[in-house]
């Protein structure tokens, strides 16, 4: 939509934990989440303690940990 200022569609964030020495695993923080805010709208995003909340938006202002792999497309404006 051309009113639209932000678009996220289909973000997923996960990190490498290292686990005992070498053990590798992946923990699935965010999962194909979507997200469309219009201009002039008011929008809250709501949930527990450690529901994602603070990941969208350092995804949407590309802070990422080193460990950290972003999936999706975030839009702001127009720009990808």
């Amino acid at each position: 939509m051309k009113d639209t200022i932000l678009e996220v569609k289909d973000l997923s964030v996960t990190f490498t934990q290292y686990d005992r020495g070498f053990s590798r695993r992946t923990l699935h923080a965010v999962e194909k989440m979507d997200l469309s805010v219009r201009a002039g709208e008011i929008v809250a995003v709501v949930g527990a303690s450690g529901s994602g909340k603070t990941l969208l938006a350092d995804a949407v202002l590309g802070l990422f940990e080193p460990n950290a792999t972003v999936r999706g497309r975030i839009w702001f404006d127009g720009e990808l």
